[in-house]
């Protein structure tokens, strides 16, 4: 669920392939940096994947600034752990952000090569999904090359329909209509109805913001119908969500009450066969809509039904991320102490802190921030690379050497990165 980030070009492209090269070159040799650095891999676990976490956003931050030695030094670094690894779960999580990355630097064809690593197609395919986005964002020669190489019909889907609104954008209308049209007929063939239902209306709304009002709603009347006749309760809940979301960012508030209030009946539904039904998911769902359209006091009375801690943990940062997404930090910062797990509690905390600098109250940042360790604030710092640069140029760079050289008096690591920074 998670959306592509921002959409970085090279800087000094004459070096691209130079770099390129250089990457798949540490990529097949395990043996580079040995005798000086300390297996990345023995601290790759849930607890303490920050190190590389930061290795990979600081890459992208970099990227924007020509530090482009020191993004192959991070990037080679991360592509050793990546063959070592033995938790499948949090390698692909890495890998995933490695490869979104790799695209909004630039490197769409290490990108595409990556993602063949992910052995889970359906994980896989999403991946993808956000590499396009930023290929259609940039215009990448490689737009077609990834479209074909995702391979599950939902994301397909969504992929054409985010081509059809950029090629909306750019004036080129028939490109469009031939997008959605391919989009509308694929869609079609989605099972069960309530993917089916989620596309109709998302097209739906690419029409509308396109001045195509009738036919929008005519897709917005198909949508609705559709999102009824899902096969449980669950799955009703869950279009009738993504279809309130999508009919009320076109206008239509009453409608999207009405689908809101028919959700609400579902919820309760789900709860009536819980073997063949998802009420933790239904509870989710319907959360995750009111919080989007603003309705946060609702929002947060249906999650704090959510029985399941690591779930409700995951609504709860939705929540605040909305929350502070209008500036409404201090609501924010009280939905993040409502989590009982700490797998969501240190993203929420660097997320609200990132935003709240993005805002210029950077003392509020700092208190929000607290004692998270210099890996997390150095993933904070790529977040603000393009804040920093607005306000002075060159600020980011002195910003990251100040801090990696502090860092580098306990970890070697942290030291060579802040050598190989470029003044």
């Amino acid at each position: 669920m998670k959306k592509a980030e921002r959409h970085a070009r090279w800087q000094g492209a004459e070096k691209l392939e130079s770099y390129k090269n250089q990457l798949k070159d540490a990529r097949s040799e395990q043996s580079v940096g040995k005798d000086t650095q300390k297996p990345l891999d023995e601290f790759i676990t849930r607890e303490n994947s920050d190190r590389v976490s930061g290795f990979i956003e600081i890459a992208g931050a970099l990227a924007k600034s020509g530090q482009m030695e020191t993004v192959t030094l991070l990037l080679s670094k991360v592509s050793q752990v990546f063959d070592t690894m033995t938790n499948d779960t949090l390698r692909v999580e890495l890998l995933s952000r490695f490869i979104v990355v790799l695209a909004q630097i630039g490197s769409f064809d290490e990108a595409l090569e990556i993602a063949q690593e992910i052995r889970d197609l359906e994980r896989q395919s999403q991946i993808l999904l956000e590499v396009f986005e930023i290929a259609c964002t940039t215009q990448n020669s490689r737009t077609s090359d990834i479209l074909e190489a995702i391979t599950q019909p939902r994301d397909k889907v969504n992929a054409l329909i985010k081509l059809g609104a950029a090629n909306y954008e750019r004036e080129q209308h028939e490109e469009a209509k031939l997008m959605l049209s391919h989009a509308t007929e694929l869609a079609g063939g989605l099972y069960p109805e309530a993917l089916q239902a989620a596309a109709f209306s998302q097209i739906a709304l690419v029409l509308h913001k396109a001045g195509s009002l009738e036919e929008a709603k005519a897709k917005f009347t198909q949508a609705y119908a559709l999102a009824q006749k899902s096969l449980t309760a669950t799955w009703r809940t869950w279009a009738l969500c993504k279809f309130a979301v999508h009919v009320a960012q076109a206008g239509y508030s009453d409608w999207s009450d009405n689908a809101l209030k028919t959700a609400d009946v579902m919820v309760s539904k789900s709860f009536e066969v819980p073997v063949l039904e998802s009420p933790v998911s239904a509870l989710s769902h319907f959360a995750e809509a009111l919080a989007t359209l603003g309705k946060f006091d609702e929002a947060t009375k249906v999650a704090s039904e959510i029985s399941d801690y690591y779930e409700q943990d995951w609504v709860w940062d939705f929540i605040s991320l909305c929350l502070a997404n209008q500036a409404r930090f201090p609501e924010a910062f009280d939905v993040i102490r409502n989590m009982k797990t700490g797998d969501y509690y240190g993203k929420s905390i660097i997320n609200l802190a990132m935003l709240i600098a993005k805002s210029g109250k950077y003392k509020y940042a700092l208190d929000i921030f607290g004692n998270q360790s210099i890996d997390k604030l150095i993933i904070c710092l790529a977040s603000l690379r393009d804040m920093l640069e607005s306000a002075e140029h060159g600020m980011f760079i002195q910003t990251l050497r100040e801090n990696t050289r502090i860092a580098g008096w306990l970890d070697p690591e942290w030291k060579e990165i802040n050598e190989s920074l470029v003044e």
